[in-house]
């Protein structure tokens, strides 16, 4: 007979709890041990660990061993709550599905419904080349409720994790089971409070649906076979904050984050080690102290070297103490630095443009911090766009989540920005990494050949000032690019965007002739070049009031280009017959 053998993991919620009925007759719920769960699921044998499973016409059944473990050990029900869940759980929860991974056909991961999305989806970021089928799943009801949908999405969860012994297509990725469907977890979002149907994925069908029989849609199954080992990421400092916009949305919203709240801490602390270390040396702590480290650490912490600005502080008591006793304190400060927002926009990817909030988003930008644009709706996308509200976003240096739910793209912005690996690269290599397709989160990834900020100002004889771009990427034609991202270029959605344009000169109308050029192995000629775009652009002088937003953004689909763009040593050339300038000018290709 064949065998198989999953591993539960409970993390908590109403699936790990149990009502008990002690001496007095009173009923408590109560966490349920390991072996309770496992007794509620293999039966009262204390020596059976083995459930019989039939499945794909196989009359004989198939053994599947099962064994439990917790990953906390709590007496507390409100600890066992989903809402207590944190991105340390997360790392926990990795370390333990490392240890186990070789040695069961699958992982069961019990979980709180409330925040089970964002566990699950951060799993299928912190784990890559996952070799077995790792399945989340909760329940409305506690486990021996009557009515309780906790055993069935157990035992439905186990058949998906054993699916390679019940002689079904294995789905080696992490996903999401409840009720009778089964979904990709980073594409799963919570829908209802109380219904037993409580999850939906709008944006990307059921991976598989239960009734009589087990229909899985093999079209939509990711797992490749894949050669490379399984790698795992353990990291989840990076402070990572979601803000919704709204009808009358302040800027304080958004510069309420860029003051870290733990500089300021750190400032007071600094403060009372100073007012201890003047008493204890009999010295008198006057407020002026407290008000000159005030002034010079408030500067001090817009620096990056640190330890020199520590020395240039001037106090009447023993800096040289303070400096050391909180230096902990000063990298623990470091370390919760804001790294990421995700930014939950109307519709189709808009938000407020006034102008106070665009200098808040840019401000929050210029500060290192990467914003991530994603949809309140419950379903839909964030434009490609074509749209000046959201062009609008992508001048002040927003990206893109598209279709990504705001759970997804906060567990992909705290694993990608927690790898020192990565930040160590800089802010553009991680603002590429996050609008990757890295595990079906995404339908697509967005690919960028930024050409940044420039200036035309001089005309040519020919009525028309040229500006030489960057390579596209030197020495590098479409192979090259593919092999470089490991994604093929979709050449039905190539864009040009043309971000922050504005007149840098009165002369002249408000309407500018444009021209993007390509030409072969840098050469000088342009009339030897091919035109990939020639345009006009109503924009107007640069802004002579603080209200009004002087620049004009553009969107272009150039897809027919496509065989043009991407050959080798192609160098690009931006044409006016007016002075411009520009915040960035970027070729997007949607792959």
């Amino acid at each position: 007979m064949r065998e198989g053998s999953v591993l539960i993991l409970a993390v908590g919620g109403n699936i790990t709890q149990y009502i008990s009925s002690k001496e007095s007759s009173i009923q408590k719920l109560e966490p349920a041990s390991k072996e309770l769960i496992q007794e509620l699921i293999v039966g009262k044998d204390r020596s059976s660990t083995s459930l019989m499973l039939f499945e794909n016409n196989n009359s004989k059944g198939v053994k599947v061993r099962i064994q439990v473990e917790r990953i906390y050990e709590h007496d507390n029900i409100e600890q066992q709550d989903s809402s207590q869940v944190n991105p340390d759980l997360w790392t926990n929860l990795v370390k333990q599905i490392k240890q186990h991974e070789n040695n069961f056909e699958g992982i069961v991961v019990l979980h709180g419904l409330d925040t089970m999305s964002y566990t699950a989806a951060a799993v299928c970021f912190m784990i890559r080349n996952l070799k077995i089928p790792i399945v989340f799943t909760g329940s409305q009801r506690p486990l021996n409720f009557i009515r309780s949908d906790a055993l069935q999405n157990i035992y439905a969860s186990i058949s998906f994790a054993a699916a390679k012994c019940l002689g079904l297509q294995p789905i080696r990725e992490v996903t999401i089971y409840l009720h009778d469907t089964l979904f990709r977890a980073n594409r799963a979002t919570m829908s209802s409070a109380s219904s037993y149907r409580s999850f939906d994925s709008l944006n990307f069908p059921p991976l598989a649906t239960i009734g009589e029989n087990i229909d899985i849609n093999d079209h939509l199954i990711t797992n490749e076979k894949n050669s490379s080992a399984t790698s795992y990421s353990f990291a989840t400092d990076a402070n990572i904050q979601i803000i919704d916009v709204f009808p009358g949305m302040s800027p304080r919203v958004i510069e309420g984050l860029i003051g870290d709240d733990l500089d300021l801490i750190y400032l007071d602390k600094l403060k009372a080690q100073a007012r201890k270390i003047a008493m204890d040396n009999g010295e008198v702590y006057e407020e002026t102290d407290a008000n000159l480290i005030l002034s010079e650490l408030s500067d001090f912490m817009q620096k990056n070297n640190r330890a020199q600005r520590f020395g240039q502080i001037k106090l009447t008591v023993d800096k040289r103490k303070v400096i050391q006793t909180l230096s902990k304190l000063n990298i623990e400060s470091e370390k919760k630095k804001l790294k990421g927002v995700v930014l939950r926009t109307y519709g189709m990817g808009t938000a407020p443009t006034h102008l106070n909030v665009l200098k808040a988003l840019q401000k929050l930008v210029n500060s290192d911090v990467i914003v991530m644009n994603v949809t309140q709706a419950h379903s839909s996308k964030v434009s490609f766009s074509s749209d000046p509200v959201s062009l609008r976003l992508l001048e002040h240096g927003v990206i893109s989540g598209l279709d990504m739910t705001a759970e997804s793209a906060f567990a992909k912005m705290v694993v990608i920005l927690s790898d020192h690996k990565n930040i160590e690269k800089g802010k553009l290599f991680c603002e590429e990494e996050l609008q990757k397709n890295r595990s079906g989160e995404q339908s697509h990834s967005i690919i960028n050949f930024h050409f940044e900020k420039g200036e035309i100002t001089e005309l040519s004889n020919e009525n028309f000032a040229v500006n030489k771009l960057l390579y596209l990427e030197k020495g590098k034609g479409e192979k090259d690019i593919i092999l470089q991202h490991g994604i093929g270029i979709r050449r039905d959605n190539i864009q040009l965007r043309l971000l922050g344009l504005q007149k840098t000169e009165k002369r002249g109308g408000v309407k500018v002739q444009l021209k993007l050029i390509r030409c072969d192995d840098d050469s000088q000629d342009i009339s030897e070049g091919i035109t990939i775009l020639e345009a006009e652009v109503s924009l107007k002088k640069s802004s002579s009031t603080k209200e009004e937003i002087g620049t004009v953004n553009k969107s272009y689909d150039i897809s027919e280009h496509w065989d043009k763009l991407f050959s080798r040593n192609a160098t690009f050339y931006l044409l006016s017959d007016q002075g411009i300038k520009w915040t960035r000018i970027s070729i997007v290709v949607y792959a």
